[in-house]
């Protein structure tokens, strides 16, 4: 069986990218393995897209309800920078 690769190009602010690869290195992972296991975790969640939207983009404590909300389909940089990210990734290491 053989398998073909895709690659996937991203644009990060600068410092974010210093600051992740720093954090990837200090966990024994590489960027491609990171993205690799967000990707498996996308394809877990495929018929579950609230729970993914929920991992990725958690609501943050504290803001009233009505700001928290995001709306269907948002891509803007700036509702992201306003949340926390919490990746409960159940895979081993080989899997990646």
């Amino acid at each position: 069986m053989t398998t073909t690769a895709a690659q996937i190009n991203v644009r990060l602010d600068a410092d974010l990218k210093r600051s992740g690869d720093a954090a990837l290195s200090r966990a024994g992972m590489t960027p491609s393995q990171a993205v690799r296991a967000l990707w498996q975790l996308a394809a877990s969640l495929a018929d579950r897209p609230g729970a993914l939207e929920d991992i990725l983009l958690p609501v943050v404590p504290g803001r009233n309800s009505a700001s928290a909300k995001r709306p269907p389909n948002a891509n803007s940089n700036s509702s992201i920078k306003d949340r926390s990210c919490s990746l409960p990734l159940a895979m081993s290491r080989e899997s990646i």
